[in-house]
C-alpha cells in the first residue's frame, strides 16, 4: 500500500504507463481497500488507460479479528472509515455538515486529487471519483 499526499492507497496502474484517466475509488464505512481488490481489473478492461486508486480511510475502528473474518478481510490491519461519530450528537452534527458539504476530510481528499492529477500530467476533466456507501456520499461532495 502506498502513502502519498495524506492518503493510504492501492494503485492499480494502466498497463501502458501513460493514464489518460485517473480514478479514484473511496470505500465505506467499515471497509478495507483489499475488500475491492478485482474492482480496478474490471475497470481498466473498459478504460485500459485508467490508473486507479482505492484509497484507505484515515480513521482506523480496531475491528476485531472476529469482525474481519466476517468481512473477508482476516489478513488486513484493521478495516477503516473517512470520519467516525462517537456518541449521538457527534454523528448527528456529521450528517448535517454533509448535506452543508463541510466534511473536513473531502478537502483533504481534494488536494490529494489534486496532487494525484499533477504527478500524472493529467487535468481535472481526466479525473473519475466513485465510491461505495459513506464513500458515495464524501464523492458528491
Amino acid at each position: 500500500m502506498k502513502n502519498e499526499d495524506g492518503f493510504k492507497f492501492n494503485e492499480y496502474p494502466c498497463a501502458s504507463g501513460k493514464p489518460d484517466a485517473l480514478v479514484i475509488f473511496l470505500h465505506g464505512y467499515g471497509n478495507h481497500p483489499d475488500m475491492f481488490k478485482d474492482l480496478p481489473a474490471e475497470i481498466q478492461k473498459a478504460y485500459p488507460n485508467a490508473d486507479i486508486l482505492v484509497v484507505q480511510g484515515p480513521v482506523g475502528l480496531n475491528a476485531s479479528q472476529q469482525h474481519k473474518d466476517r468481512c473477508g478481510t482476516p489478513d488486513v490491519d484493521d478495516l477503516y472509515t473517512s470520519y467516525k461519530g462517537g456518541k449521538l450528537e457527534e454523528t448527528f452534527e456529521i450528517a448535517i455538515s454533509h448535506l452543508f458539504n463541510r466534511v473536513p476530510v473531502v478537502d483533504q481528499l481534494n488536494k490529494f486529487a489534486d496532487a494525484q492529477l499533477a504527478k500524472r500530467g493529467l487535468k481535472d476533466d481526466s479525473l473519475v471519483l466513485f465510491g461505495f456507501s459513506l464513500g458515495g456520499a464524501m464523492t458528491v461532495q
